[in-house]
């Protein structure tokens, strides 16, 4: 399993390059008001870090694909 908060960095997570909006590492303290949450589920306050789809702002329906490492689950066990 990935631990992962993006306090630190995007971890092993990343946005597709052929996306259109992309996944963007970011805080409420660095987007526009309304735009991305407010807070994030770590810290719980404005200064923690989330990832989130930007708007492609076409009016559009996209998609955004995040890309992550190929996690081996066999050893997992519920």
């Amino acid at each position: 399993i990935i631990a992962c908060d993006f306090e630190a960095d995007s971890c092993p997570f990343s946005s597709d390059p052929t996306n259109n909006p992309r996944w963007i590492r970011a805080n409420s303290l660095n987007v526009s008001y309304g735009s991305a949450p407010l807070n994030d589920v770590t810290l719980k306050n404005s200064q923690g870090y989330y990832i989130y789809a930007g708007s492609n702002n076409s009016g559009k329906k996209s998609n955004s694909i995040l890309k992550s490492p190929i996690i081996d689950h066999s050893s997992y066990v519920c």
